[in-house]
């Protein structure tokens, strides 16, 4: 998936790897398909 058409997601190649290795717990990842760049994140450290 890519976040805005240039820079690819490291998350599908995290999980990857982490399979490999035989992890065996819960990786949440999230990212979101509508993901929109935006000005400014206050409204996530308020």
């Amino acid at each position: 998936m890519l976040r805005n058409g240039n820079v690819e997601s490291w998350r599908t190649e995290a999980c990857k790897k982490l399979e490999e290795l035989g992890f065996d717990g819960v990786v949440y990842v999230p990212e979101y398909f509508t993901w929109k760049p935006k000005e400014d994140y206050v409204d996530q450290a308020m």
